[in-house]
C-alpha cells in the first residue's frame, strides 16, 4: 500500500513534469500550438511590429530584425483583424470590439484613447484625415468621422458586395477588395455619400490590396495577384496576372518588389520593376502568412503559427526568424521546485521502505 508521502512523491512530480511542458511551450518559439501565437495583420513603426491576433494586438521589438521579441501586449477583447498606425496612434479592429484608438508613443506602454463597440465588427480598415474607412465581412463599407476622437461618428454605411477584407482609400476613391465582387471602385468625395463607381472585371477572389504611387496590387486568393494602373483612378486598368501561388491573403508592393503572404505555400518576393512580367525572386516556405510587408531588406510576416516571421531573402540560406517571448528564467522556478521535493520525498520513502525490510540486528 502506498504511503501518503510516496503518493505526495509522485503527485508533485507528475506536477512538475507538466508544468515544465507548459513553460517550455512558452518560451519556446519552435513549438508550434495551433492558435496560440497566430497573427492576422501586421504594421511597422519605428522599429516595432505590432501584429494583431486572438488576444488583439501583440507589440514586438524588432530592433534586432534577427532576434524579435514580443514585449506587450494590446487586449482586444475576442481579438483584433485590421490594424493601421497614423503618427504614433494605431487604430484596430476588433472581432466584436470595434475600433479601438492606441497611443503607441510609448511602445512598451501603449494606452487605451478610446473604444468604441458601436461600429460593430471590422474586418479591416484605413485611417485618412478626420476618416476611418472599415470594411465588413459582409460586404459593407462603413466611414466614421474621428475629427473629434472622443465621440466618433458613423458619416454613412454603403453596401459594396457580399465578402469584403481589405479597403485602401488614395484621395477620393475608396477601393475595396470583395472576394465575391472583385476589387469595388467607390467614390468618397462626400463621406456622408459614398458611391460605388464600379466592380473592376477579372478580380474575382479579391482579398487584399497594396497600392503604391500609380500601381495597385490586388491579391485575389486562390486566384493569384493582378496588379493594375491607376492614373485614372476611377477607373482602374489591369497590367499584369500572377498564378504560381496557392492562397494569397496578403500583398506589399512598392514598385521594385511585391512582397506575397500566401497560407499555403509561404512568403514569395518578385520582381515588378517591370509591372508588365512580374517575375519571382525568392521564396521561403516555412510560413503560413495572413499578412506581409517589405522594407527592401527584410520581409515581415503575420503568420497563422508563429505569429510574426521575419525573413532575411538576403542570407544564405535564406532565414526566416519567429518571434519570441523575453526569457524569464523565475518561470521554471516551480516546476524545478516541484521535481525536486518530489524526488526527496521519493528518495526518502524508498530508503525508509528499505530501512524497514532490513533492520538492524542487536
Amino acid at each position: 500500500m502506498l504511503s501518503k508521502t510516496s503518493i505526495l512523491a509522485g503527485t508533485l512530480i507528475v506536477l512538475g513534469v507538466l508544468s515544465a511542458l507548459l513553460v517550455n511551450t512558452m518560451v519556446n518559439p519552435a513549438i508550434i500550438v495551433p492558435g496560440r501565437s497566430v497573427g492576422y495583420d501586421l504594421a511597422i513603426h519605428d522599429n516595432y511590429a505590432y501584429v494583431s491576433n486572438n488576444d488583439g494586438v501583440a507589440v514586438i521589438d524588432i530592433h534586432n530584425r534577427h532576434n524579435p521579441i514580443r514585449v506587450a501586449q494590446i487586449l482586444v477583447p475576442d481579438g483584433a483583424f485590421g490594424v493601421k498606425i497614423v503618427d504614433d496612434t494605431l487604430y484596430a479592429g476588433g472581432e466584436s470590439a470595434g475600433l479601438y484608438i492606441v497611443d503607441i508613443s510609448n511602445p512598451l506602454n501603449p494606452v487605451i484613447l478610446e473604444t468604441h463597440t458601436s461600429v460593430g465588427h471590422i474586418e479591416d480598415l484605413f485611417v485618412s484625415g478626420n476618416h476611418v474607412y472599415n470594411v465588413k465581412l459582409n460586404g459593407v463599407l462603413q466611414i466614421i468621422d474621428i475629427s473629434n476622437p472622443s465621440t466618433p461618428s458613423e458619416l454613412s454605411s454603403l453596401t459594396v458586395g457580399s465578402f469584403s477584407f481589405d479597403v485602401f482609400v488614395v484621395g477620393d476613391i475608396a477601393y475595396i477588395a470583395d472576394s465575391s465582387t472583385g476589387l469595388v471602385v467607390v467614390d468618397v468625395s462626400d463621406p456622408a455619400s459614398p458611391v460605388v463607381i464600379r466592380a473592376v472585371i477579372n478580380t474575382y477572389g479579391a482579398w487584399d490590396i497594396s497600392v503604391h504611387e500609380d500601381t495597385l496590387y490586388l491579391g485575389c486568393h486562390s486566384a493569384g495577384v493582378r496588379i493594375l494602373n491607376i492614373s485614372t483612378p476611377d477607373d482602374p486598368t489591369h497590367l499584369s496576372w500572377y498564378y504560381d501561388v496557392g492562397e494569397i491573403y496578403g500583398v506589399f508592393g512598392d514598385g521594385e518588389h511585391l512582397a506575397l503572404a500566401d497560407l499555403q505555400e509561404g512568403a514569395k518576393l518578385l520582381d515588378v520593376t517591370d509591372p508588365a512580367t512580374p517575375t519571382l525572386i525568392a521564396e521561403y516556405t516555412n510560413a503560413a502568412p495572413h499578412d506581409v510587408y517589405h522594407d527592401g531588406v527584410y520581409t515581415y510576416l503575420a503568420d497563422q503559427d508563429r505569429e510574426l516571421i521575419i525573413i532575411d531573402y538576403q542570407d544564405t540560406g535564406t532565414y526566416g526568424y519567429p518571434a519570441t517571448t523575453p526569457s524569464h528564467i523565475w518561470l521554471w522556478v516551480i516546476p524545478l521546485t516541484m521535481l525536486s521535493i518530489g524526488a526527496v520525498l521519493l528518495l526518502l520513502t524508498f530508503l525508509k521502505r528499505r530501512k524497514t525490510s532490513n533492520p538492524e540486528q542487536p
